[in-house]
C-alpha cells in the first residue's frame, strides 16, 4: 500500500422523474492506492460508505506502464454470514425474462432447473448456482443485502455465481461482452452494494 486517503461527500440532487423530488447523496470515501513493484503498476480501490449501504471499485490511474489493457475475469467476492433467503432469477447470459424465485442460498442449487421456465428458447445458464443481479437478500435479523453492479459504461454487467458449500457469491463478468473482450482505460466500475 503507498497511500490512503478519505474525504467526505454531500449533496441534495433532483431527478428529471421518479418517486422521490430530492435525492440526498452523501458519503464518506476511502481511497487505497496499491502498487506492484515488479511492474511499477499501480491499482486504486475506492470504498464509498452512505447512510444505507456501501460501494467500491477499482481504478487504475494513467500511469506510463499501463495504458490500454484488457480484462479477462474479474474475482471479487463476497462472503455470507448465513444461509440468508434469497430472491433471485437464474443466471441467463440471453435473458433476464424471469420471475423470482425465494429461497434460502443453500436451496438455489436445487431450485435452479424449475426456475428456469419452459418455452424460453433463449436459456444459456452459466451454473447450477448462477444468479443474475440485482441479488437482493435477507438475514435471519432482517437486514436486507442488495448486490447489483453501477456504472457500467463500455464494460462487462456482472453475474454472480453462488459456491453453496461455504457460501460466497463470486462476481463474474458476462460472457457476451468477454467473447470480444473487455478492453479498458483506467476504470472498472463494478459496486457491489449493501442497503440495510
Amino acid at each position: 500500500m503507498s497511500d490512503s486517503k478519505t474525504s467526505t461527500f454531500d449533496e441534495t440532487w433532483q431527478p428529471v422523474w421518479g418517486e422521490t423530488k430530492n435525492v440526498k447523496n452523501h458519503y464518506n470515501e476511502l481511497a487505497v492506492t496499491l502498487n506492484q513493484k515488479q511492474t511499477e503498476r499501480q491499482i486504486v480501490i475506492r470504498f464509498r460508505l452512505f447512510d444505507d449501504g456501501l460501494g467500491f471499485r477499482y481504478e487504475f490511474p494513467r500511469q506510463k506502464n499501463l495504458n490500454y489493457f484488457t480484462i479477462k475475469e474479474e474475482r471479487s467476492q463476497f462472503a455470507m454470514t448465513g444461509d440468508h433467503t434469497a430472491y433471485w432469477i437464474p443466471g441467463d447470459y440471453d435473458t433476464q425474462e424471469y420471475n423470482y424465485t425465494t429461497s434460502k442460498l443453500s436451496e438455489i442449487r436445487s431450485l435452479m432447473g424449475s426456475a428456469y421456465e419452459g418455452g424460453n428458447v433463449s436459456q444459456t445458464s452459466f451454473s447450477p448456482t448462477g444468479v443474475q443481479t440485482s441479488l437482493m437478500l435477507k438475514t435471519n435479523d432482517g437486514v436486507y443485502i442488495n448486490l447489483h453492479e453501477a456504472s457500467c459504461l463500455n464494460y462487462s454487467t456482472m453475474h454472480l455465481n453462488l459456491d453453496d458449500k461455504i457460501l460466497f457469491l463470486n462476481l463474474g463478468l458476462h460472457q457476451i461482452h468477454m467473447a470480444i473482450k473487455v478492453k479498458c482505460k483506467h476504470l472498472l466500475p463494478h459496486l457491489g452494494e449493501l442497503l440495510s
